[in-house]
């Protein structure tokens, strides 16, 4: 019933039944809130243009890889999918930069996504601060503005390879100097 209620715009009524039943298999597998499942779900679904199935493949992945370890993992999805979807990133490419970072060694999912939308708006507003930073990272000031201002595929490439770059620096203090 609660996934009808947010998702049966969306769904037709299989496809509603499916996820239900996917979203409790979360619940015992994973532990995850139910409600918690269906906002990220629908999140996903909406801001990267995803099927409901694909976004349930996109949470089991990242409970599968420990992506929930801060316990923040659903919260992290709901939240900054939109942000993640604004610079031209897939949902894998977000996986594959949240992974980065709690490979890293980020204490917090959310910290990591939070990293990643404070640098995407700096991107947007590049400035000699920002040229310094992306020069730190090892990256070309002119290819990354020309790749973001050319948008579509290229934008989201080199947002991907920015955020990458960032998520490298295991120091937390360092990395926040650069974002």
């Amino acid at each position: 019933k609660q996934v009808q209620q947010v998702l049966g715009n969306l769904l037709n009524e299989k496809e509603v039944d499916d996820l239900a039943n996917e979203l409790l298999v979360f619940e015992k597998a994973f532990g995850a809130d139910l409600q918690e499942s269906i906002k990220a779900t629908n999140s996903i679904m909406r801001n990267f243009g995803i099927t409901s199935q694909d976004a349930t493949d996109v949470i089991a992945w990242g409970f599968q890889n420990g992506l929930n370890y801060s316990d923040e993992f659903l919260d992290t999805l709901n939240e900054y999918s939109v942000q993640f979807a604004s610079m031209g990133l897939s949902a894998e490419q977000t996986l594959a930069i949240l992974k980065n970072g709690f490979e890293g060694g980020a204490y917090s999912i959310d910290k990591v996504a939070d990293g990643v939308k404070e640098f995407g708006i700096r991107l947007r507003e590049i400035g000699k601060d920002q040229e310094g930073a992306l020069s730190g990272l090892g990256l070309n000031v002119s290819e990354v503005t020309n790749a973001l201002n050319e948008g579509g595929s290229s934008a989201s490439q080199m947002a991907f390879k920015v955020a990458n770059a960032l998520m490298k620096i295991s120091d937390e203090t360092k990395r926040n100097e650069y974002s």
